[in-house]
């Protein structure tokens, strides 16, 4: 007698998915099945078999799990993305599951506090006209698909407009997700949100403890987790209600997921928001080139915000430039921004030293001949931490001490730091203003982070020194002043999208000043002010620098007038990669209208000891890249000795 099969789909990238006698499971059940000589938590796929071997080796599902099923749309989304990335159904399942402990049964009472049900009408907001039309628009749209870009200046109160939405989703009994770039940004939000709703939002990034993982992952899929503030990774969260979808600082790079599975969370998160018929918002002072395309063609429905919120005024914007107002020697702040912040700290004022570089200089080198400290595992400098007396590297975080005699020359004590971080401009803060109450936020000095967020807030610095976490998002009424220590860091090298985000990291950067009653002054320092990125900052043209970008691409044919995949291959044997390249160049698909690039040595070309070769495909947009990929991708050698990384629509070219 045949048995019911099911096709159960496990988080392996091995393939799959594997037959399985049913034992009462169905299509989307969570079960148990042995895989091999392990257990292993997986969804029921598909009914009915999809191999032909007979019934006495097909395994029976060890256990169907008293949980709700994986919904229709998830489901569809993991084979949306699969296929989208040219990777195994399982690799993107994998983003899906929990980890294990979800799966067991709970121990003792579960936290009140997770389910708490935010209560929509403590406190509303007042929103200006702008801002109501807005709110009205999305909330219309409320269960139905549909893309909005909420294109705001800095301190517009784009945040209010879409806290009064989701009021509308919970009003309505759904749940909503909001996505930000950063984790340090969730402190802030969580907050404004809990002074809003009377309750604490529902938290997912990976500094959760394994518990509060388990914890929040179950009240998702259960409904009682109304709203969730996370990392890109809460895209895959089991919503079994989901109304509406935020992404704030939709522009931030950090929305791109190129370990493992490469992804967008962005692009992700509008096609999640379509497979639930939910709206999704994206939210931006800076929106990216492709999102503002989009909106000029009509994909996506623009909301403008063209002012800032009570009559708060932008910033005025004023170029140092270098080359005049030279800081002296071994300092980093001239004459002009240091007579700023003297005057800042005079009036009791907040000032905010921007410089998106960690550490205390990013290499050091032998004054006697001139050799840099290179990581033994990376093509790239090792980073002086002087906090720590070491330098690291920031791609494999490898430690070591700093020399005392140098290798190629033999002299001693001759190693000096060369450049600033954040480190390095914090000791020369403290220098010149001793009494002033600084601090450094940056991510290596996660500990002290939250506390000194919360000490900016509530005016117990006078100066701080920040990378790009301070950048966006944050609200400080008493910061007045910002000065960017080097404006033309980013500005550099042969990526495409440099000056978009150059522009936009420092539109941002400058938006943190003068946000409530107190106007604001922003000192961007640069050795070549006349170049185009500082002279829209300057004239506030943010739209015609948006413009000119997309005039560029469009003649380059570059995205979103042209498609990009990158190909990465890696391996820890240099010569055999490079006859890998050869050989897979040969086999390169010779289609009309696709250029293929490379293979040449990625910008990092080394990484972990292993060395790595690109290869950079262009097409027209009209063009489906995935099977031209999929078919070539064959001619490469199965052996896991060579590692291959393919990448959608790549966002940078490391």
């Amino acid at each position: 007698m045949t048995r019911e099969r099911i096709q159960v789909l496990l988080p392996l990238p091995a393939g799959g998915p594997y037959d399985y006698h049913a034992a009462g499971a169905a299509v989307g059940d969570y079960v148990t099945v042995p895989f091999g000589k392990i257990t292993e938590h997986g969804i029921v796929w598909a009914s009915g078999g999809a191999s032909d071997l007979p019934d006495t080796k097909i395994k029976t599902v060890t256990e169907k799990l008293d949980m709700p099923p994986m919904t229709a749309a998830m489901r569809q989304l993991v084979i949306w993305l699969a296929e989208y990335t040219l990777q195994p159904l399982g690799s993107i399942l994998n983003l899906a599951l929990p980890v294990g402990d979800v799966f067991k049964p709970a121990k003792g009472k579960r936290k009140a506090w997770i389910f708490e049900q935010p209560n929509p009408e403590h406190a509303p907001a007042t929103l200006s006209p702008a801002q109501e039309s807005a709110r009205a628009a999305i909330t219309e749209s409320l269960g139905t698909f549909q893309t909005f870009l909420l294109d705001g200046v800095t301190g517009s109160g784009k945040t209010e407009v879409y806290f009064e939405a989701t009021a509308d989703v919970l009003r309505k009994g759904g749940q909503a997700l909001l996505l930000l770039p950063e984790i340090a940004l969730t402190q802030q939000m969580t907050q404004r949100f809990a002074q809003r709703f009377g309750a604490p939002p529902v938290l997912w990034h990976s500094h959760l403890t394994p518990a509060q993982r388990r914890e929040n992952w179950l009240a998702v899929q259960r409904g009682e987790a109304r709203v969730v503030i996370g990392a890109r990774s809460a895209l895959f969260l089991p919503f079994p209600k989901l109304g509406l979808i935020i992404v704030d600082e939709e522009h931030d790079a950090s929305y791109k997921q190129d370990d493992g599975v490469t992804y967008h969370a962005r692009d992700v998160a509008v096609m999640r928001a379509k497979l639930e018929s939910a709206p999704c918002l994206l939210v931006s002072a800076t929106p990216s080139v492709e999102t503002m395309v989009n909106s000029q063609r009509g994909k996506y429905t623009p909301l403008h915000l063209p002012v800032r919120f009570a009559g708060a005024r932008m910033p005025h914007v004023q170029l140092i430039d270098l080359r005049t107002h030279r800081p002296p020697r071994q300092q980093w702040l001239s004459p002009p921004l240091r007579e700023a912040i003297t005057k800042n700290l005079a009036n009791g004022e907040q000032t905010l030293l921007f410089l998106n570089r960690r550490g205390y200089a990013p290499l050091i080198l032998c004054r006697a001949c001139g050799t840099r400290v290179n990581c033994k595992n990376c093509s790239s400098w090792m980073v002086l931490h002087k906090s720590e007396n070491c330098l690291r590297c920031h791609h494999c975080g490898r430690k070591e001490p700093v020399p005392k005699i140098c290798k190629s020359c033999g002299a001693e004590d001759k190693f000096a730091p060369s450049g600033p971080g954040v480190e390095r401009v914090a000791e020369e803060v403290t220098a010149h203003w001793p009494d002033a109450r600084a601090a450094i936020l940056s991510s290596d000095h996660e500990k002290e982070l939250a506390e000194n967020l919360q000490k900016l807030a509530d005016h117990k610095l006078d100066i701080v020194i920040g990378t790009q976490l301070l950048a966006k998002g944050h609200h400080f009424p008493n910061l007045t002043l910002v000065g960017v220590v080097d404006g033309d860091l980013g500005l550099q090298g042969a990526d495409p999208r440099a000056s978009e985000r150059t522009y936009q990291l420092l539109h941002q950067v400058s938006g943190r000043a003068g946000r409530a009653e107190l106007p604001g002054e922003v000192f961007i320092q640069s050795h070549q002010p006349e170049h185009p990125v500082l002279q829209a900052l300057l004239r506030g043209d943010r739209d015609g620098f948006l413009q000119m970008e997309i005039a560029q691409r469009q003649a380059a044919g570059l995205p979103p007038f042209g498609r990009l995949a990158a190909i990465i291959l890696a391996a820890s044997k240099e010569d055999w990669l490079h006859e890998i390249c050869r050989d897979f160049a040969r086999a390169a698909p010779q289609i009309e209208g696709i250029r293929i690039l490379g293979p040449a040595p990625a910008m990092l070309s080394k990484i972990r000891g292993q060395y790595r070769m690109r290869f950079l495909v262009m097409t027209p947009p009209n063009v489906k890249l995935q099977p031209i990929l999929r078919d070539w991708l064959k001619h490469l050698p199965k052996t896991r000795a060579l590692r291959v990384q393919v990448d959608i629509d790549p966002q940078q070219f490391s």
